[in-house]
């Protein structure tokens, strides 16, 4: 059973833009995940978090406690090096999925490494530079997963992508948001995700948070 019909949340939590205006002035900045996760459930942790290591992680789950739940994204490269399903294992059972981010079709080896992730985590890839017809051929290679999924940037056209996999996520910018917008985005996840975790997430520089509190208030009234 799902925790939430969607879990909605940002792109991110770092930003520096929230120093003093969504933080509390004087905050420490590793209090910020804390904070962040008393208001919203869920949070992208972006490719670039990556660099700051395990013990950066071990403070994020220390002084975060059970909130927020992430999803995690890796910009798989070719070759890669990084060390990022080992930190992505250290976060534990509150890792909501993996999303993989994706600028070209991947080769042999990237779609080796998005199949053997799917024994532990649900995982989205994220191609938004895809055709439709490109992300359902995607889907359809032999060493992807059933359980892989593929991110819904908020195109209509695109919405069955929803159907496939174990999540449903949505990536969508904040900027330019309306409530009756909002409303579409929410509707479409609730209709296509099914018993399935939905996950709303909100991008930007940084995300407007606004529009995050809209999406909120909307879905309970939905």
């Amino acid at each position: 059973m799902v925790e939430r019909a969607v879990l909605i949340g940002t792109c991110g939590w770092q930003h520096p833009q929230w120093r003093d205006t969504y933080y509390p002035e004087g905050l420490p900045d590793d209090w910020q995940l804390a904070f962040y996760g008393n208001e919203y459930p869920v949070v992208l942790v972006p490719d670039a978090y990556w660099t700051q290591g395990r013990n950066a992680i071990a403070e994020w789950l220390a002084e975060s406690e059970q909130r927020p739940r992430f999803v995690c994204e890796w910009s798989i490269a070719k070759n890669e090096k990084r060390p990022v399903p080992e930190l992505i294992a250290a976060l534990g059972d509150r890792v909501e999925g993996v999303l993989i981010s994706l600028t070209q079709r991947p080769d042999a080896g990237q779609l080796e490494t998005i199949g053997s992730l799917c024994a532990t985590y649900a995982v989205c890839v994220d191609w938004p530079t895809a055709s439709h017809d490109e992300l359902h051929a995607l889907l359809a290679q032999p060493s992807m997963s059933q359980q892989v999924s593929v991110c819904w940037r908020g195109d209509p056209a695109q919405q069955d992508v929803l159907t496939h996999g174990r999540l449903a996520l949505a990536r969508v910018p904040s900027r330019g948001q309306t409530p009756r917008s909002l409303r579409t985005l929410l509707e479409t996840l609730l209709r296509n995700a099914g018993e399935r975790q939905a996950v709303l997430l909100f991008d930007g520089q940084p995300p407007d948070l606004e529009v995050v509190d809209q999406a909120e208030i909307l879905l309970n009234l939905l």
